[in-house]
């Protein structure tokens, strides 16, 4: 079924829910509506009040009740005093003892044949009402109650449609379910590949249409990670074909007076950073995750600073294992220490546990510093490559931009999340939160 197209799916849909309609209709036309109740007699009726034995089937039954005062004249019907008459001779009843009230049109005048006319005579057609005066107790009323027939052919009826409603519901449901599930299915895929990534999505049990978008987005995926790889290999080129003129200009430079040798070494070394800061921006991470402690990264990357003379303090735990790319990770860790110590003069690298995502586990890691802080700027915008908040950040230092564009690339890799705010000594945070088994 799956293996069908959408419009062929839908097709059989319609037609089967049209058939299970078509089918019920000619069920209930075939089923009812049932005959009309048989007319009471005027015998039958004598033998109903006087407590003898009846019949009724095939009749609508005779309800008896004894009001405590006069009953009223029943709404909607007629009087016939002469049929009253009749039944009172039938039960030999006193005259006067019986009023009679029936449906105004239940006596045809069309046919006016002798059999028809005694049929009228000798039957009360129709709903109808009988108040009889009894000589101790008052009163009884007697009325045609609901005919059996009619009422079981509603109920037939009414549980037909409603059976055949559900099915075509029910039916539905489970259709549309597997049309759309393989649709759902491609777009959950989609939107949890990475970049360079082909979205993990069977085929199988998916429809001509959904197999034919999902081979187009992973042919636009291959074309995104070719075109990336093609700028990798440019960038790459550039980068060797620098690095002869850099080491020229390193060995001219050697020459110069100190201050300008300082200087002039100065620049190629930031020339040296921006390069392999852009090739990292632009190479397509592969690989699959492994075991790592992310805990050991972190407190490693703050004893090295430390050993160099920086104010680098980690507080944590002393193990946290996970499952990542430690080479990523790593480089995260030093990108965020970096920037603290570039716009600030001490560095605080903040990890914890915590329960993020489907994984059910992950980390929260926080490096803030005690500089100006971020500028007014949108976040978007700070995570964006080669964009430095130099409106309020130290104008004679700072990177090539490309700091927080690279960690964002590596949290998004790992399916974190990245916010930039404001430390309580006023300075940058960095607050990261990755998922990942333990």
């Amino acid at each position: 079924m799956r293996r069908l197209s959408i419009t062929v799916q839908v097709m059989l849909l319609v037609t089967l829910a049209t058939l299970l309609a078509s089918g019920a209709m000619a069920l209930i036309a075939l089923r009812g509506p049932p005959p009309r109740a048989m007319p009471w007699s005027v015998q039958d009726i004598a033998r109903a009040i006087t407590h003898q034995p009846y019949f009724t089937k095939g009749k609508r039954p005779l309800v008896e009740r004894a009001p405590k005062g006069q009953p009223a004249a029943p709404d909607g019907l007629t009087a016939d005093p002469a049929a009253a008459r009749r039944i009172e001779h039938a039960a030999g009843l006193p005259n006067g003892s019986l009023q009679l009230f029936r449906t105004a049109d239940a006596r045809p005048d069309t046919d006016k044949t002798p059999a028809a006319t005694a049929m009228q005579r000798d039957h009360i057609v129709g709903n109808f009402t009988i108040i009889q005066r009894e000589r101790v107790v008052g009163f009884t009323v007697w009325r045609t109650g609901r005919d059996p027939e009619l009422l079981r052919w509603q109920l037939l009826t009414g549980t037909t449609v409603a059976g055949v409603l559900a099915a075509i519901l029910l039916l539905t449901w489970l259709i549309a379910r597997r049309i759309t599930r393989p649709i759902f299915d491609l777009a959950r895929a989609a939107r949890h590949a990475r970049a360079g990534e082909t979205p993990a999505f069977a085929m199988d049990g998916a429809t001509p249409e959904v197999r034919e978008a999902a081979q187009a987005i992973a042919d636009l995926q291959q074309r995104n990670a070719d075109h990336a790889q093609g700028r990798l290999t440019m960038l790459g080129a550039i980068a060797h074909d620098l690095g002869t003129p850099l080491a020229r200009l390193a060995f001219r430079v050697a020459s110069l007076d100190d201050a300008a040798r300082e200087a002039g070494q100065a620049d190629i070394a930031a020339m040296r950073a921006m390069i392999a800061d852009s090739l990292t921006m632009a190479r397509r991470w592969d690989g699959t995750p492994e075991p790592l402690d992310v805990a050991a990264i972190c407190r490693s990357i703050a004893q090295a600073e430390a050993a160099l003379g920086h104010e680098v303090a980690y507080a944590g735990p002393d193990e946290l294992p996970c499952t990542g790319h430690p080479l990523l990770l790593q480089r995260m860790v030093q990108n965020l220490v970096d920037n603290a110590l570039r716009y600030g003069t001490r560095a605080r690298v903040t990890l914890e546990r915590a329960e993020i995502g489907e994984s059910r586990g992950g980390f929260r890691l926080a490096v803030e510093d005690d500089g100006p802080g971020f500028p007014d700027m949108p976040q978007g915008e700070l995570l964006r490559p080669f964009v430095r908040g130099e409106a309020s950040r130290n104008t004679a230092t700072g990177g090539s931009g490309l700091g927080l564009a690279i960690v964002a690339q590596v949290v998004e890799r790992h399916g974190g999340t990245i916010a930039l705010g404001t430390a309580r000594t006023g300075g940058a945070l960095v607050a990261i939160a990755i998922p990942c088994s333990g």
